[in-house]
């Protein structure tokens, strides 16, 4: 029986931001929750692209929180100076505001691809951590950009349009057809006018900032790490990722690869047995 991949949303939709930052967030909330989760979403995408992963998390009772990140989604228009540091202080309150959602629950940061990179800076840059969050989960995290899309001529052609015409449009190199092999979800992907494939090179070097920032932490995780993998990987660089988790030191760290998955594993088949490794993997840390 395949599995379905559903973009209509069954979310609710919550204003948790103030008036001088305003953020709407995305949450699936079961009636009995075991667990909580704030999702964060990468490069060119928003937070209505966790549904169909979030609505099958609620159903294991997990409450999924997502948001989108300043210059994308409701928010693209936020200027891309700074938005390395407004990515890292959005996150911050969010959670906070998440904790006094869930006082009594654990809950988990999840991070897809770019989102991945966020909450991972957040994580070993906080200065102190926070109350119930039980573990941090990445999901083809962008260490690096695939060699063979993100040629060095490519690099050095975006950072150069960065510095002398930061406005200018900069085409992403990669296509709907490599996030996802479902031909009905490449469809409302490029219906979708949220999605980005192309962005300005001021977003550009911001992303650069923020992986270069995230190559300096310390190989060291305050709390158990869930990394999981697509085996059909044309965006991010798979080889720099598992070097990651072979020289990161954590109390646990469990890794998962689905071969047959694109990158972004919330639009792919996969996501059932994902979500029954994620949650059984949730269950045991919070017993640990």
């Amino acid at each position: 029986m395949p599995v379905e991949i559903n973009l209509t949303p069954t979310c609710s939709f919550e204003d948790i931001g103030t008036l001088a930052n305003p953020i709407k967030v995305r949450r699936w909330s079961p009636s009995n929750i075991e667990y909580g989760a704030i999702l964060m979403h990468g490069l060119g995408a928003h937070s209505g692209w966790f549904e169909p992963f979030a609505a099958r998390l609620a159903q294991k009772g997990v409450d999924a929180l997502s948001y989108d990140q300043a210059g994308f989604g409701e928010r693209m228009r936020s200027s891309p100076a700074h938005l390395s540091k407004a990515w890292n202080g959005d996150l911050d309150y969010v959670v906070g505001r998440y904790q006094e959602m869930m006082p009594e629950k654990p809950f988990f940061l999840m991070g897809n691809s770019m989102g991945a990179m966020v909450a991972l800076r957040w994580l070993c840059t906080t200065s102190t951590l926070p109350k119930g969050l039980g573990g941090l989960v990445l999901f083809s995290p962008g260490f690096a950009g695939n060699p063979e899309r993100f040629t060095l001529l490519y690099q050095l052609s975006a950072l150069t349009t960065a510095i002398f015409a930061p406005k200018k449009m900069v085409e992403l190199p990669y296509e709907v057809s490599d996030i996802t092999r479902h031909e009905n979800v490449r469809h409302d992907l490029k219906a979708d006018p949220k999605m980005m494939l192309s962005i300005e090179a001021g977003l550009g070097f911001e992303l650069f900032s923020l992986t270069q920032d995230v190559s300096k932490l310390p190989k060291n995780l305050p709390l158990p790490l869930f990394l999981a993998m697509a085996g059909k990987e044309y965006i991010v660089d798979n080889k720099a990722t598992l070097k990651f988790f072979e020289q990161v030191q954590t109390s646990s760290k469990t890794k998962f690869a689905y071969p047959e998955s694109f990158h972004d594993l919330m639009f792919d088949a996969c996501q059932e047995q994902l979500v029954e490794d994620l949650t059984a993997w949730m269950g045991s840390v919070t017993k640990m």
